[in-house]
């Protein structure tokens, strides 16, 4: 899933630590593949079964949590966040 299909993410965003949904789903991530040079890959391995404790811990930007909730309801266990490069 590209991190501008999350709620509240623009299409044209620039930098992906400026965006607070982005910043949310890197924050709580399983897997980070980052920081590979400037134009490096980064992606993250989001673990739905962990959604509802980490909602608990540190409430996501608004709409997030529901999106990955839906995710999660319609059978989905992890998410692949990518930059869509």
């Amino acid at each position: 899933m590209e991190y501008s299909e999350l709620v509240g993410v623009s299409d044209e965003y620039d930098n992906p630590s400026d965006e607070p949904a982005i910043c949310w789903v890197v924050k709580h991530s399983s897997y980070p593949c980052k920081d590979n040079g400037e134009s490096g890959v980064y992606d993250h391995i989001f673990n739905l079964a962990m959604l509802e404790g980490y909602m608990q811990d540190s409430p996501p930007p608004a709409g997030v949590g529901e999106q990955l909730q839906a995710l999660s309801e319609k059978g989905y266990n992890y998410i692949l966040f990518n930059q869509g490069c």
